[in-house]
């Protein structure tokens, strides 16, 4: 007998996570679409239907993407970041789309059509944990001032949901995960104003350029380590605009040979320090972590519900496998008992 699936294909199946762009549109993935929809159905209008609704929704299809008509099915199901959605193609352009939240099960709704409590309640906690992350990353603009000075300010918003309130010693760390040490400082306005900023007479204007950032380029910078010694890493840099490309290609090794001959005057210990022996247990970990390529803070909110539903991908696929494995245990064993069955039946008769 042929080994039983728990996907027939006759109905086959596909599913995408929910992104930051997914409530405008949703890709069909490559695969899915060249074996079952091109050269057959494209350009077509797609019905989709779910258990949560009577109501079919008629969406277009613009190559591999729904559009026109998505966004009020996503409405319809209260979808958001951490969810995915199960497609079941069934006819022709048909599709039974089943929705899971980020738990792994199934998104429960009530009579009028919005989620249970529960399912509410969970999606806001990942919305608010992603909204945590965000204030971990700060950017900053320096200018030919702040060069010269040595001095940067810190974005207040950053600082005081950080309780970066206090002044001390702070840690850059650059991308090649070198470690340099400066001030944490603190100015008062007006007697009731607080704003910090850093301070290194030439630390902050190397740093910039072993970085690649000039004056009125920005940087990003994630908050690694808070307390009494915060740390700060280097994230990225905005991308120049492709008319200043070209001009800054050339000034690189003139930064590259100027970095080496003001460390040679400076002196690198005396702007680049060693970690602690607890910084120096954590080095090996930050060289280890992928070097973010954000260009944008809404970035980590993508990355974030990536791995969620990744994560739930890896939990869904693992339950499929159990009950697949226990379908065919019992088909198993409805096959040791129709012999016995069928002996016995014999007995009877004789």
């Amino acid at each position: 007998m042929v080994k039983a699936s728990l996907f027939s294909p006759a109905t086959p199946h596909f599913f995408q996570p929910f992104l930051l762009g997914s409530k405008s549109h949703l890709n069909i993935p490559v695969q899915f679409f060249s074996e079952h929809i091109e050269g057959k159905h494209e350009g077509k209008t797609v019905t989709l239907r779910s258990d949560a609704s009577e109501k079919t929704w008629k969406v277009k299809m613009e190559g591999q993407r729904l559009t026109h008509g998505w966004k009020e099915f996503v409405e319809a199901h209260v979808l958001g970041v951490g969810d995915f959605v199960v497609f079941r193609h069934e006819r022709d352009m048909l599709f039974h789309v089943t929705a899971l939240g980020p738990n792994c099960c199934e998104i429960r709704y009530t009579l009028s059509g919005s989620r249970c409590q529960e399912d509410e309640e969970e999606s806001g906690e990942i919305d608010k944990e992603v909204e945590k992350n965000l204030t971990k990353f700060v950017k900053l603009t320096p200018t030919s001032a702040s060069f010269e000075t040595g001095r940067q300010h810190l974005p207040a918003s950053f600082t005081r949901v950080n309780g970066l309130i206090k002044p001390g010693k702070i840690i850059l760390v650059d991308k090649k995960g070198a470690e340099w040490a400066m001030e944490l400082k603190v100015e008062t306005t007006n007697g009731s104003i607080m704003y910090m900023y850093i301070m290194s007479r030439n630390g902050w204007s190397i740093f910039c350029r072993v970085n690649e950032v000039r004056a009125g380029e920005s940087l990003t910078l994630e908050l690694i380590r808070g307390g009494a010694s915060p740390m700060l890493k280097f994230c990225s840099k905005m991308e120049q605009p492709p008319f200043e490309a070209e001009a800054s290609a050339h000034k690189r090794a003139k930064w590259s040979q100027e970095i080496k001959d003001k460390t040679a005057e400076e002196g690198e210990p005396s702007h680049r320090t060693r970690a602690s022996k607890e910084t120096n247990a954590n080095q090996e970990n930050l060289q280890d972590k992928q070097p973010c390529s954000v260009s944008d803070l809404l970035m980590t909110k993508v990355k974030h519900s990536v791995v969620s539903t990744l994560t739930s991908i890896r939990r869904f696929r693992e339950e499929l496998k159990t009950k697949e494995q226990e379908l065919e245990d019992t088909l198993q064993e409805i096959k040791n008992l129709v012999p016995c069955w069928r002996t016995e039946r014999r007995r009877q008769r004789e």
